[in-house]
């Protein structure tokens, strides 16, 4: 799975998933990335992922990538979707990355997932979205702790619904001691909130 954006509209490219990527395209293009590997663009460009991630230079590599979920919605729209399957998709970007960041040893991965302008939407989709956050989390508390991710969960945290809230702080216990990857998750986050 492979997204990538359009620099000049940024929207998510016609054909690709929506949220995280799994080849860590970027906005301006793989030009970015590709210069931290050893060859040329043209070359490089041609190459799977599994090669492509073997010839980066491990320590040109970021330590920390953070990443906003954002185009869900417009994805799933753009194919006549319900808003929920571009959710859905952008969860298993997610997924995607993770694997990803512990293939190339990065060590910090954070996801602004749920922002507090969110709580604006329609009640239906807030009442979906955090379905889908419980149903992450109880479906891949496995998976984190065989691939010793810790899961720390940021911002307003407090004003999820009981239920979602009890599914993260369950995750963060469990993952507490691992150091493999910190994922951090950002969950009704405000950058100006936070800074006061």
């Amino acid at each position: 799975m492979e997204y990538s954006r359009n620099p000049e509209e940024g929207q998510a490219a016609a054909g690709h998933s929506p949220g995280a990527s799994a080849r860590l395209t970027m906005p301006g293009g793989l030009g970015r990335l590709l210069s931290m590997a050893k060859g040329t663009e043209t070359e490089l460009e041609q190459l799977p992922d599994s090669e492509l991630a073997s010839l980066l230079v491990p320590d040109l590599l970021p330590r920390h990538i953070a990443i906003i979920m954002d185009g869900n919605g417009r994805w799933a729209a753009q194919r006549g979707l319900p808003r929920m399957a571009g959710h859905t998709e952008g969860i298993k970007s997610v997924r995607d990355m993770i694997n990803l960041c512990q293939e190339l040893g990065i060590k910090a991965l954070t996801i602004y997932a749920f922002s507090q302008e969110n709580w604006k939407r329609p009640a239906a989709e807030i009442n979906a979205l955090m379905m889908l956050l419980e149903s992450y989390l109880q479906m891949e508390m496995e998976a984190l702790i065989e691939k010793e991710t810790r899961f720390r969960a940021i911002g307003r945290v407090s004003t999820l619904p009981d239920s979602a809230l009890a599914w993260v702080r369950k995750v963060e216990r469990e993952t507490a001691h691992f150091d493999r990857l910190n994922l951090t998750v950002a969950l009704s986050y405000g950058g100006r909130s936070e800074i006061v």
